[in-house]
């Protein structure tokens, strides 16, 4: 049974989040939060009561759809328990991540146990900022969240954003980016579509439904949907980062190295760069090239752990397309890179 504290601020929570009424499940073991976009989060008081056993009833009842799985913990939870999460494609949120979240949501006096009880009408008038300050705010601590590779987290800020001030953008594109990330196609696609419908031709809405064409299966489709943005507007960095993501898991080495080489040209002392291309030309069975590239990496600073963490993205994404995706995801959560699968070559999300 949860604590009074716990369980006001895991209530407390649901409603920062804009889920005031839904009801919150309680179990032995934890507080479950389930969304109406088919989000769960589950609030563990006890890190204990995370177990073994409990991680894989948590990772079979949520099927193909573990991107959209949030473990939440006060304190710390076991090392091993969050490694079988995050390989299995949740989320994980616990101990100092935890009190950053409660401070995001100015949630912070419910995390010390000595304070006073926040009463709920406090927490209600908690938005007292200018609308322009607020909307940085939020879409400040949205990318945090997405760079820490916890979408359904960031998705909260940026959908807040969005209800601040609907014909707003960024918010629109960075919830957009959170729904691909866990695997919502259709409500990305209308998200982005909401976007084009205010901003005909947006250049990263249009990305963003090339991706949702990837999403649903159809990797052939995304690249040849970025390849034409990329004709259109051959200046676009976010487009070409795209596009190189796309390539990787069908295998397409030639293609990749061709925008390997395209990034180069524009920063030449980039190592990630250097370290891709030595992997494509290996690929295309060029072993001088593919030296000459992993030597000049290693100069400008690629260590060994890099070289690992980059061949294990590339390998786990070309083994199975679409799936192999949320596997790179998970090995990058997992290292605490909190960034992209592909290095720098991610840049332009």
């Amino acid at each position: 049974m949860a604590s009074k504290r716990f369980a006001s601020m895991v209530d407390a929570i649901a409603r920062a989040f804009g889920q005031q009424g839904r009801e919150l499940k309680e179990t032995s073991e934890a507080l479950y939060l389930r969304t109406p976009d088919g989000l769960v989060y589950a609030f563990f008081e006890d890190p204990q009561k995370l177990s073994a056993a409990l991680v894989k009833r948590l990772v079979s009842s949520m099927g193909d759809d573990l991107s959209r799985l949030v473990v939440l913990g006060l304190l710390p939870l076991a090392p091993s328990s969050v490694e079988a999460l995050e390989d299995a494609g949740a989320s994980v949120v616990s101990g100092d991540r935890f009190h950053r979240l409660l401070e995001g949501l100015e949630l912070t006096g419910y995390g010390e146990p000595s304070a006073p009880l926040p009463k709920s009408e406090e927490n209600a008038d908690r938005r007292v900022l200018p609308t322009a300050d607020r909307l940085d705010q939020l879409m400040e601590r949205g990318r945090t969240w997405m760079g820490w590779e916890v979408p359904a987290i960031a998705l909260r800020f940026f959908d807040e954003a969005a209800r601040m001030k609907p014909e707003y953008v960024p918010a629109l594109l960075g919830a957009g980016g959170a729904l691909v990330s866990l695997g919502a196609a259709d409500a990305a696609e209308s998200t982005f579509e909401r976007v084009l419908s205010q901003s005909p031709g947006h250049l990263e809405a249009r990305i963003g439904l090339a991706r949702v064409t990837g999403l649903r299966g159809d990797l052939d489709g995304e690249v040849d949907e970025l390849s034409a943005l990329l004709k259109e507007v051959p200046g676009s960095t976010s487009t070409r980062a795209h596009l190189m993501a796309a390539l990787a898991p069908l295998g397409r080495w030639k293609d990749l190295l061709a925008q390997v080489e395209a990034f180069l040209q524009m920063a030449p002392e980039d190592p990630y760069f250097h370290a891709l291309g030595s992997v494509c030309y290996e690929q295309l069975k060029d072993k001088e090239s593919s030296l000459r590239e992993r030597r000049a990496a290693e100069v400008l600073g690629m260590t060994p752990q890099m070289w690992s963490d980059l061949r294990e993205n590339l390998e786990t994404a070309e083994g199975s397309g679409t799936e192999g995706r949320k596997g790179a995801r998970a090995a990058s959560r997992r290292r605490g890179k909190g960034g992209s699968s592909y290095g720098t070559a991610r840049k332009g999300d």
